[in-house]
């Protein structure tokens, strides 16, 4: 009987958006047409061609700490441009206003929703609810299509062939993350999946530990563990599973500021930076 091979790690868990699945034109443009439809359509703002914000303003934001939701993102972008002072409700307005890199000298990470209504104060007519109707209604009608696989489906077979379990810890519902990870031939290798409508209160959502610890439940807590992510958040999550043998990696392949993502990840205690798939294969290969 062949003996089991002794690895440095047991399990890998992965975040989908930005290390499996590249998101830049998915979710990242679609909380861009989010926000400003949100302004037009429920807030009466003068419509424009102009984007108010660019790819980068949304990675910018989402460094401030506590945005993996993408739906707590929106919100927090239009609290934001709601408080900037105007002589006009105009979409054209406020891209002249919009100065994140200013905004981001009064914030102290990780802001999360509460620290950014401490800021910028709450608005009666910004609802959560219209916010998730309006951003799943555009993600899947338009921007679902446009992601694209990081990882080649053989770099999950192999590592399950090497006695390693597979995890994902996802700010996705169930639906979604399915619905990916079945397009690209990633989804018989995972063993267990926690998603953001698993949680049981929203309290839940990264950074706390709740998703790392369902999935130790389910694979063994003594095990020792991989988690790769792309954000602050995600590092923190690990960190805070304290029960289990977490070992965090950040991956910036897909941030507008590799450099700054790469320290913001080293600070909140990443282990190691990944800068590209390619990288990341070899890694996984290796643990395989």
């Amino acid at each position: 009987m062949q003996q089991k091979q002794n690895h440095r790690f047991d399990a890998v868990i992965f975040d989908i958006d930005n290390v499996l699945v590249d998101t830049r034109f998915s979710y990242t443009d679609c909380i861009r047409e989010t926000v400003q439809k949100y302004l037009e359509q429920f807030l009466n703002f003068k419509p424009s061609k102009i984007s108010l914000f660019s790819q980068k303003d949304i990675e910018i934001f989402k460094l401030f700490g506590g945005f993996n939701d993408d739906w707590d993102a929106c919100y927090g972008l239009l609290l934001y441009l709601l408080s900037l002072k105007r002589k006009e409700n105009s979409i054209a307005e406020l891209k002249k206003l919009v100065h994140l890199k200013s905004f981001a000298q009064k914030v102290k990470p990780p802001l999360f929703v509460r620290g950014i209504e401490r800021l910028c104060g709450r608005y009666p007519k910004v609802s959560l609810k219209k916010i998730e109707k309006l951003f799943q209604k555009l993600y899947w009608s338009k921007y679902i299509r446009r992601e694209t696989p990081a990882l080649p489906s053989g770099t999950f077979q192999q590592l399950a062939r090497g006695g390693i379990k597979i995890g994902i810890a996802t700010g996705r519902n169930r639906e979604e993350a399915c619905y990916v990870l079945k397009r690209f031939g990633l989804l018989k290798w995972i063993g267990e999946m926690v998603t953001v409508d698993r949680l049981p209160h929203p309290r839940f959502k990264k950074p706390h530990p709740f998703a790392l610890l369902e999935i130790g439940k389910k694979f063994g807590l003594k095990l020792r563990y991989l988690y790769v992510g792309d954000l602050p958040d995600d590092i923190q999550t690990a960190k805070r599973a304290k029960t289990m043998n977490v070992t965090p990696w950040g991956f910036t392949y897909f941030s507008a500021f590799p450099q700054k993502a790469a320290r913001a990840l080293k600070q909140a205690g990443a282990k190691r930076i990944i800068k590209n798939p390619r990288e990341l294969k070899r890694l996984l290969a290796q643990i395989a």
